[in-house]
């Protein structure tokens, strides 16, 4: 589904890194892409497209385990979870910032990937002034379900004032930002639920799966548990989704405040 540098799903514009023609002629194959904009030409943000995916994970969890159904929190770049309520119902939706804001602090200023298991923010306090500024954001006060991307949540969204504190202290903050709005975006609907599931690069840092596990007063469990790995889940999404759509199956897009969409998520090109 490409890389995403640019989206704008108020005005109808996503923008991702990736040629699915030149990549089928370079590879002879089949490929299915364009799904975000196939999303938003159906009444959609865009983005996030893995709550469909994750309603039938949710279902796999619960015939194998015979449990509540289970609700899926994705932490990327950017963090997305949806709900599985009981009537078979399913809500979806961005909540923010995921690695993003951390990473693009641990590359521009420490010279690393990112804060591995989250042990320098382990080791910092949280900078509270800091903390409302960052959590002051339009984005915030949106309705649910919304869309977002790093043309918002990227380096330039952090403060000078920020940027000259500790270390440890301004990956405490970050961390406690990205925690609180996940939380506050879960809670936002009012949602009653027993089992949160987490998958993506975000399920990896120690320290953030903590403070979510803090706000949201609860245990916090990896997708991993399950036999499904954290990592594999985004691209498993992605495979089903072009299965579908080489088999001309629609796509089911609801929300239960956005009326049902049927449709053909992303384009097919062959190579000639």
């Amino acid at each position: 589904h490409g890389q995403t540098i640019f989206h704008d799903p108020k005005n109808g514009v996503t923008k991702q890194l990736g040629d699915g023609y030149l990549l089928s002629q370079l590879t002879k194959k089949t490929v299915v892409c364009d799904f975000r904009q196939k999303d938003l030409q159906n009444d959609g943000q865009g983005a996030p497209l893995t709550p469909i995916f994750h309603n039938l994970l949710s279902n796999l969890i619960y015939n194998k385990h015979k449990d509540e159904f289970s609700n899926i929190l994705n932490i990327g770049g950017i963090s997305n979870y949806t709900f599985v309520d009981k009537d078979g119902s399913y809500f979806g939706s961005d909540t923010g910032p995921g690695n993003a804001l951390m990473d693009a602090y641990c590359k521009n200023i420490l010279g690393i990937e990112f804060d591995k298991s989250g042990s320098i923010a382990k080791k910092g306090k949280v900078i509270n002034s800091e903390l409302k500024k960052l959590l002051s954001n339009g984005f915030f006060k949106k309705k649910l379900p919304k869309s977002t991307g790093k043309e918002l949540f990227n380096f330039g969204y952090l403060s000078k004032n920020l940027l000259k504190k500790e270390k440890q202290d301004i990956l405490a903050t970050l961390v406690e930002f990205t925690a609180i709005s996940i939380s506050n975006a879960i809670k936002n609907k009012g949602h009653s639920f027993k089992n949160i599931y987490v998958c993506g690069g975000g399920s990896n840092n120690k320290a953030l799966m903590d403070r979510i596990s803090y706000h949201l007063d609860m245990s916090v469990k990896v997708t991993s548990e399950l036999g499904f790995n954290t990592q594999a889940i985004e691209s498993m999404a992605f495979g089903w989704l072009a299965y579908r759509r080489i088999n001309n199956i629609p796509s089911k897009v609801e929300q239960k405040n956005r009326r049902e969409v049927l449709a053909l998520l992303g384009s097919i090109t062959k190579s000639i």
